[in-house]
């Protein structure tokens, strides 16, 4: 059996960006590591994210694919 968080607790860790929205690389990746996701080179499954350049792939575990900002461009690049 797994265990899983109330929607309370999932509403306290979750972070929403909204396309258009300015954060800086930073500050995301400081709200990844607090969330406990892991960096890797490349993401593969959920709780992983990976930097390169101004582009991050983030697996979240709400999702069935990874999404990628591209902090370069104007808009957020989905990956389906």
């Amino acid at each position: 059996m797994e265990s899983v968080v109330s929607r309370k607790q999932l509403g306290e860790i979750t972070l929403e960006l909204k396309q258009g929205e300015k954060i800086g690389m930073g500050f995301l990746e400081e709200a990844l590591q607090t969330y406990e996701f892991i960096p890797v080179d490349f993401v593969y499954e959920p709780g992983q994210y990976a930097i390169r350049g101004g582009i991050v792939d983030i697996f979240s575990y709400s999702s069935s694919h990874p999404c990628r900002i591209d902090f370069f461009r104007q808009s957020t690049k989905f990956l389906f």
